[in-house]
């Protein structure tokens, strides 16, 4: 009967799926992401000095493929750089990661439907990085404040 191959929820079977599970998944959202790349790159390090929003929404990857992160970002900006973080619960495999600004090639602002979005560039990835709300306009403002200072 299929009812006995599904493991009760309060059984320890249960419990040890969801774990595995939950295990599996956040692997594949720092593989997909390029989270883990982007770490062994920029490890994140102690905080910086500068502006921290929570709960932040945006998503990396591949243009056509990114993982999505909504509402689970912490990112701090600051005169040193960006410091993201994750929401504890999907930090398993996504440690902090602090990328400094001289790392950033480029930061561009893209309408996509009703939304806009920050897209980060770095220097020598493929990935993108897009940030919404409050924090993304930060990050535009400082990456402008860098670029014309002398």
């Amino acid at each position: 009967m299929l009812t006995k191959a599904i493991a009760h929820p309060g059984s320890p079977e249960f419990f040890a799926v969801f774990a595995a599970t939950w295990v599996g998944v956040n692997l594949v959202l720092a593989l997909l992401s390029g989270w883990l790349i982007l770490w062994f790159r920029f490890p994140g390090g102690p905080a910086i000095q500068g502006r921290r929003f929570r709960f932040v929404s945006g998503s990396m990857g591949m243009f056509g493929f990114p993982a999505r992160f909504s509402r689970v970002l912490f990112v701090s900006v600051g005169p040193k750089g960006i410091r993201l973080n994750l929401l504890f619960l999907f930090r398993l495999f996504s440690p902090p990661i602090m990328i400094p600004w001289s790392a950033v090639e480029s930061v561009t602002e893209r309408k996509l439907w009703f939304f806009r979005r920050t897209v980060i560039h770095i220097e020598g990835s493929w990935l993108e990085i897009r940030l919404q709300g409050e924090a993304a306009r930060e990050v535009r403002r400082q990456f402008q404040s860098l670029k014309l200072a002398p």
